[in-house]
């Protein structure tokens, strides 16, 4: 990971970690990690999303293609951001979606 997409990643795990109903982690290497997973993971009110941070010019990996269109398989909501604005624009679509969800 850039320099660029560890600014972006704390970036984005701040905003949306202040967001209402959502929890977001980051995917870090190390045990378990699978490489080409994306690099953000959360939640909001039950639903499942995904975020993979590149560089403005950066394009996906083979194995993030692999692993993103793995996710999405299964339900998984996965975005790719390159600046702030991509971010918020994925969380605002996965919340527009899980507002019917009824927290337990």
């Amino acid at each position: 990971m850039s320099g660029f997409e560890r600014s972006l990643q704390r970036s984005a795990l701040r905003y949306l970690n202040e967001q209402h109903h959502t929890v977001a982690r980051c995917n870090s290497a190390g045990p378990g990690h699978i490489n080409g997973d994306p690099d953000v993971y959360g939640c909001v009110r039950g639903l499942m999303f995904h975020i993979e941070l590149k560089q403005p010019e950066g394009r996906l990996t083979e194995a993030q293609r692999y692993r993103i269109d793995e996710w999405r398989s299964v339900g998984a909501r996965v975005y790719v951001a390159h600046n702030m604005d991509e971010v918020r624009d994925a969380w605002a679509d996965v919340a527009n979606d899980a507002a019917d969800y009824v927290l337990l």
